[in-house]
């Protein structure tokens, strides 16, 4: 499957399902139709929480990004409030700044941290910090002159001795879920007082993709062809996924945080293209049809 195509793409330990969100059928007279189901408008507001769809993007992209991580960073700033400077102040002036100082942090460290993930979360205290869980292990003195020179604070004694944090990743599977499922809780995501918004949650580097075990295509972007073995074997995962699950999926992603579902989903996928025939695109098909090689 390539960008925009419709279709099943099945992750080590997640699924998500496209939909081309378009009706078929035939009318009375026996004339076939298509059209496409509208999907919701409106003006999007500024990002003031940690939305859904964002934590279920994290959990996905934790779980099923490819490559191996070594360490996980936790960046806090010393966050002392300037002289006559409020508590909400100071959260706000530290929110505000936050970003470019971690995109500062990045640019200098990018190539030794190798490829990463990174998750804002609020102390108690309302001080923004960052972990970031990356591919490889930098020592901790060069973290903290790095993170303290992006933050301002390379003056302050306290802040190059407690403001970075660098630990080993002694199981992969445990960081990943303790960055995608641990810190994506909405418990974890209050915004502290004097704080109205914080952006984006979390981020990656370009390099850091999916794994993509197997997939099925149900229609090629942009084409009004179906794919119909693609279809009849999306629909039946669709359902057997749905008794799996306990809820009716209909499309979208969820992450399998080793439950076994994925070895499963791929056994049964296997089964099915023995049933129906491989997932080919609709002109294939078609041909096979007319050469007599394709059952209708």
């Amino acid at each position: 499957m390539e960008a925009g195509d419709y279709g099943l793409r099945i992750h080590p330990h997640g699924v998500a399902l496209r939909s081309d969100r378009r009706v078929r059928g035939i009318t009375d007279d026996g004339v076939e139709f298509t059209f496409a189901l509208a999907s919701g408008g409106g003006l999007r507001s500024s990002v003031r929480g940690f939305s859904r769809a964002s934590r279920r993007n994290l959990a996905m992209k934790a779980a099923n990004a490819g490559g191996q991580f070594s360490g996980l960073l936790t960046l806090t700033y010393h966050g002392v409030a300037r002289e006559g400077e409020a508590e909400e102040a100071r959260n706000l002036r530290i929110a505000r700044r936050a970003k470019v100082d971690l995109n500062r942090f990045l640019a200098t460290l990018r190539r030794p941290l190798g490829r990463y993930l990174w998750v804002l979360e609020f102390q108690k205290r309302g001080v923004v910090h960052f972990h970031v869980l990356c591919e490889h292990i930098v020592e901790r003195a060069r973290v903290s002159l790095a993170w303290c020179r992006a933050t301002g604070e390379l003056g302050d004694l306290d802040a190059m001795r407690h403001s970075a944090q660098v630990d080993p990743v002694r199981s992969e599977m445990a960081a990943r879920s303790y960055v995608g499922r641990y810190l994506g809780k909405v418990d974890q995501k209050a915004l502290p007082p004097g704080v109205a918004r914080a952006g984006r949650w979390w981020g990656c580097s370009r390099g850091l993709r999916l794994v993509v075990v197997d997939e099925v295509l149900t229609c090629e972007a942009g084409s009004d062809a179906t794919n119909p073995a693609g279809v009849r074997t999306v629909r039946v995962l669709r359902r057997w996924l749905s008794r799996q699950l306990g809820w009716k999926f209909r499309g979208g992603s969820f992450v399998s945080w080793g439950d076994g579902l994925v070895p499963r989903l791929l056994q049964a996928l296997r089964e099915l293209r023995g049933f129906y025939g491989p997932s080919l695109p609709w002109e294939a098909v078609a041909a096979g049809i007319e050469r007599g090689e394709v059952a209708r």
